[in-house]
């Protein structure tokens, strides 16, 4: 017997109602409002992605992006395990020029940086690292730190590697990774992440 109840019915009428050539902006805001509701009330961020994933593969980005941009958003904040997806999102319409609220964005990004390297979500870092590169911005010192206070190597790799590249801005004058930071050693190895 399968239990799960799974939410098939809200992707038909999600992806009607998305398709519909006199579309009803707040039918559409309801349904999006169903998804986050549904999602949350089985703590589950699966539900997120699967209809993260449906609206790609529908192509409405464009048509609908003033009701979908805030969705995306509120998803990448109150369920981080979609925020791979929501970056990769935003990156394309950046990359392509097409229309994204830089200022939210950045905001959303610092949001989920700050709370996944305190938590240390080494994933949800890495995307929003790579999210601040395309979005041509700089983390400040007290993210920097919490990212290798809490953190694994992938992370301060990434982040590492990104400044020696120019990928990511970063300030001279910060301490990036604390004191003696280039003198941190990876588990297991005898080499440093960087010398000097």
């Amino acid at each position: 017997m399968i239990s799960e109840v799974w939410p098939y019915d809200l992707e038909r009428q999600l992806e009607l109602a998305l398709k519909e050539l006199e579309s009803d902006e707040g039918r559409i805001v309801s349904l999006l409002g169903a998804v986050i509701e549904q999602s949350s009330k089985a703590q589950d961020d699966g539900i997120v992605r699967f209809f993260l994933r449906r609206l790609d593969s529908w192509r409405q980005w464009d048509d609908h992006w003033d009701l979908l941009e805030p969705f995306l958003a509120h998803c990448a904040v109150q369920f981080p395990h979609s925020f791979d997806y929501v970056a990769r999102v935003i990156a394309w319409r950046k990359r392509r020029d097409r229309e994204i609220d830089g200022s939210l964005w950045w905001d959303v990004t610092q949001e989920v940086l700050s709370s996944a390297a305190a938590m240390a979500r080494d994933s949800e870092v890495l995307w929003a690292l790579w999210l601040t590169k395309e979005l041509g911005k700089q983390i400040g010192p007290d993210l920097a730190e919490a990212i290798s206070g809490n953190n694994g190597p992938w992370s301060l790799a990434f982040w590492r590697i990104s400044i020696a590249t120019d990928w990511l801005a970063a300030d001279p004058e910060s301490q990036l990774y604390g004191a003696g930071w280039n003198q941190r050693r990876l588990p297991g190895q005898n080499g440093r992440l960087h010398s000097n």
